[in-house]
């Protein structure tokens, strides 16, 4: 379950880069390869290297760290909706 809500968190990191792209009024499109699948994989990888020192210490702090993300971009997701919703329509 952990890899998966790994794996969760950064493929919300996709939709953040389009909102903030549109918001933005940036034309084109997003590449999510510098992104995704590499930052989920190294995250992991990571976190059992962790867990070889101490038992669930990878779970707390990476799992952790993601959850601050998580929060993170969901505030900032919520920030780019709410702009977008209030731009005047053209």
């Amino acid at each position: 379950m952990f890899p998966i809500f790994l794996f969760g968190v950064w493929l919300l990191s996709i939709f953040l880069a389009v909102l903030e792209k549109k918001v933005k009024g940036m034309p084109g499109g997003v590449s999510i390869f510098p992104v995704f699948p590499i930052m989920p994989l190294a995250a992991w990888g990571l976190a059992v290297l962790l867990e070889l020192v101490y038992h669930r210490l990878g779970y707390y702090i990476i799992g952790g760290l993601h959850v601050i993300l998580l929060i993170l971009w969901l505030i900032l997701s919520v920030k780019y909706l709410y702009q977008l919703m209030r731009e005047p329509k053209k």
